[in-house]
């Protein structure tokens, strides 16, 4: 039997990429086919251990999470293994209007001014 395992907390430094590749090597060392997924975009420790079965994704909107589901639905056989990045559930949490919301507000508007962007003369 497979399954989808989310390795996931809000807090960093507790673990989980730990985590994640205690049950990549179980797998291996069972034989038990699995892909893994890295949502951890500044270390990326999941995929450098475990290059041939990790890949990095991004799960910062639902769109991101279908990467996944599509991955296992494609080999129902295949364990899958998501380690989430510490605040993961921030941004998945928000309902999808104001996601969509805050996404064209910040691309439609210009960048607001800092006191640096003014010049030494104002």
């Amino acid at each position: 039997m497979s399954s989808i395992n989310f390795i996931g907390g809000e807090k960093g430094g507790v673990g989980k990429s730990v985590t994640a590749r205690v049950l990549a090597q179980y797998f291996i060392d069972h034989s038990r086919p699995f892909v893994g997924f890295d949502t951890d975009r500044s270390h990326s420790s999941f995929t450098r251990f475990y290059e041939g079965f990790a890949s990095p994704v991004v799960v910062d909107s639902f769109e991101g999470l279908d990467t996944v589901v599509n991955g296992f639905e494609h080999n129902p056989k295949q364990n899958v293994i998501v380690d989430l990045a510490a605040q993961t559930l921030a941004p998945l949490s928000k309902p999808a209007t104001t996601r969509a919301a805050s996404t064209v507000l910040s691309s439609s508007f210009p960048r607001r001014r800092e006191s640096s962007d003014l010049g030494a003369g104002v």
